[in-house]
């Protein structure tokens, strides 16, 4: 008893050593000059962000939102693909339920709404509506059919307590919860309008935690180290916006002769005429002895401070400014963004998305039995399977079939095949590949019109020996072998179809 009570003592001495860690770097910022001068309370800044305001912002800051939102949906674009083996041809039973099940769950869309509330917070947990008490372990073994749904919660609709958190040290989840108290505030309340809170078991529980660094539990909120930045933005624009309504109908000084005597109806009558044209019912002034001079004022232009801050806020998330506020800044810089956010993106996938979220919810899948084991050994790749992601395209239509069309050159110029059609089609023209079929009908076709000998097909050499009809002749003469294969079950070998320049790009598949 007295070891469980030092191990508690313990695990709780380093819990409030990190949280006044945390709350004393956080006290100290903006204090200068011996903490005498506190700039955070001079410009405003607030100390302490709360969930509550950062959900606000997101709802009402349009760069706000564009920042929780970007790296997400830029992540989750187009979902993903798990496979347990390498022939595209060959669907296995792990592959078939997963992609039935991703698809009926709606499984990528709920990932990306979840990645999403958890950048407005430290966390979010996506709940799987499996049958059982939520208070119980997921039933083994569990159908994939019997999971009806995925529900996200954020960091507002969830409690962690410090008596479910797992504190053996010798167990691989100590320190994290091994249960969640969830409310039921994103779901229908009763009608008084009250929030019930259920304790659900970690193991029905996806927790999702992005940028941790002293904690696997939680993370930094997207917006907390651009959040002073946002209040400068708020204060520029609104700012600015309200001198131009100020200043863009600019005042009147309405001078009255001295020798000219006003009777108190004159007065009133000339009054209610200055309001009128004030308030914009009337433009015309019916004056006798006075002068009504416009007051000039300038409109001072905010783009130079909005673009500073926006320099800084492209710095401070990681997104191109180009990105970030959807505007192109001329072609070369546009290009460089687009390979810059494509690098990022793929790193994200990399060492985020596929370890931290799906993975995690695939091996729970096949520890409880709802999934089968992949068919590859699991020691070939990670957990006998893997994830693929599409490409990130940083080329535009045009562009691609630039490039696509000098892999294929190459082949001409070098006289053998070193890019194949089906490699064009999928990182280039993105198309699906050609089938058996599709191939062997090429293979066909090209045997029959003969080897091609335009004088294109190799570029001259300066230096080639004086003789020139040697290496065309040796060209003729070793054209690539086609083969045709009758059996379909045989595998194509796809460098001995030909010259992908030779080849036409767009067959049909079978």
């Amino acid at each position: 008893m007295a070891d469980e009570q030092g191990g508690i003592g313990g695990f709780r001495w380093l819990a409030d050593t990190i949280t006044g860690a945390r709350a004393l770097l956080a006290g100290a910022a903006g204090r200068t000059f011996g903490g005498n001068r506190d700039l955070y309370s001079v410009l405003g800044y607030a100390r302490k962000i709360t969930p509550e305001q950062y959900q606000d912002r997101y709802r009402r800051n349009s760069i706000a939102a564009r920042i929780v939102e970007a790296l997400p949906e830029a992540t989750w674009r187009g979902g993903g693909e798990v496979l347990d083996n390498e022939d595209p041809e060959n669907v296995t039973e792990f592959e078939k339920q997963w992609a039935d099940f991703a698809r009926r769950i709606k499984l990528w869309n709920v990932l990306l709404r979840a990645d999403i509330v958890a950048g407005l917070g430290r966390y979010s947990v996506v709940l799987l509506g499996a049958p059982g008490r939520a208070d119980e372990p997921l039933p083994t073994p569990l159908k994939l059919d019997e999971i009806q749904f995925l529900s996200v919660f954020s960091e507002a609709q969830c409690r962690l307590q410090e008596m479910d958190l797992e504190r053996d040290i010798s167990n691989s989840r100590y320190g994290q919860p091994n249960f969640y108290t969830l409310t039921s505030s994103n779901l229908i309340v009763s009608p008084k309008n009250s929030e019930t809170w259920r304790r659900v078991h970690y193991s029905r529980v996806l927790h999702i935690c992005d940028s941790a660094l002293d904690s696997p539990m939680f993370g930094t909120p997207r917006l907390e180290r651009v959040w002073n930045l946002l209040d400068d933005l708020e204060k520029i624009t609104g700012g600015g916006a309200e001198a131009f309504w100020l200043r863009a109908n600019q005042g009147l000084h309405i001078n009255v002769d001295p020798e000219v005597k006003y009777s108190v109806d004159q007065q009133e009558a000339l009054q209610e005429q200055v309001d009128k044209y004030a308030h914009g019912i009337t433009r015309v002034l019916r004056t006798r002895g006075v002068g009504v001079d416009v007051l000039g004022s300038d409109t001072a232009s905010i783009q130079p401070n909005v673009d500073s801050i926006m320099t800084l806020l492209a710095g401070g998330t990681k997104i191109p400014k180009r990105i970030l506020t959807g505007s192109e800044q001329g072609e070369m810089a546009s290009t460089q963004d687009r390979s810059n956010w494509a690098e990022r993106v793929s790193d994200r996938r990399r060492n985020f998305a596929d370890p931290m979220v799906v993975r995690p919810l695939i091996d729970r899948l096949i520890e409880h039995q709802a999934l089968p084991p992949p068919d590859k050994d699991p020691e070939d790749l990670n957990g006998g399977y893997e994830i693929r992601w599409p490409n990130i395209q940083n080329l535009d239509e045009k562009e691609r079939a630039d490039v696509a069309l000098k892999m294929a050159n190459i082949n001409r110029m070098m006289g053998q095949t070193v890019v194949v059609v089906n490699e064009l089609r999928d990182k280039f023209l993105l198309m699906p590949p050609l089938t058996k079929k599709a191939l062997r009908s090429n293979a066909k076709l090209k045997e029959a019109e003969g080897p091609a000998t335009t004088p294109e097909t190799k570029l001259p050499n300066p230096n080639d020996r004086k003789d020139t009809a040697a290496p065309e002749k040796k060209l003729e003469q070793t054209p690539t072998e086609l083969s045709a294969h009758e059996d379909e079950d045989d595998l194509i070998d796809e460098d001995t179809i030909g010259r992908v320049s030779d080849l036409p790009l767009d067959l049909d598949e079978d």
